[in-house]
């Protein structure tokens, strides 16, 4: 994966139209995420792989929201990626990268800790998520997000 943010936001169980699908429904948060964190471009996001503009990080933060990876406060929240986990229906499509994340989403619980919003918490949120799916062997658990970027781009 390219990103963090690929890497670490993942999924989006959102409620979906269902003439909508749900690539396009990432787009919209993604670009809902740029606009309200005054981000130009993800860009340089994707392709330094680590947020160091406050923008960037605050649009981490943003993304990692959406998924319910970080609870209204920012802090991040096992449990409520776990939902979004389980609800997504590209990884109902993956049931392997599923479990992985599942537990990823565990281990991480102890992990993202000493920060105090949704900016400071993305970034360790993000890294977390990213190596103990790496450490899984697998890319990402951001299955629709990495399609939703790429479209994006070309």
């Amino acid at each position: 994966m390219r990103v963090e943010v690929v890497a670490a936001v993942l999924l989006l169980a959102a409620v979906t139209n269902a003439e909508d699908s749900l690539v396009d429904i990432v787009i919209r948060e993604v670009k809902g995420c740029m606009d309200s964190e005054h981000l130009g471009s993800i860009g340089g996001l994707r392709s330094t792989n680590d947020p160091n503009s406050a923008e960037q990080k605050c649009f981490l933060g943003c993304m990692l929201k959406k998924f319910k990876a970080l609870d209204a406060g920012g802090h991040y929240d096992a449990e409520g990626l776990k939902t979004t986990i389980q609800h997504c229906p590209r990884m109902k499509a993956h049931p392997d990268i599923q479990k992985a994340a599942m537990q990823v989403a565990d281990e991480c619980n102890g992990k993202v800790t000493g920060c105090d919003d949704y900016c400071s918490c993305a970034p360790l949120a993000s890294k977390c998520l990213h190596e103990g799916m790496k450490n899984k062997a697998f890319q990402t658990i951001f299955i629709a997000l990495d399609e939703a970027l790429d479209k994006m781009e070309s």
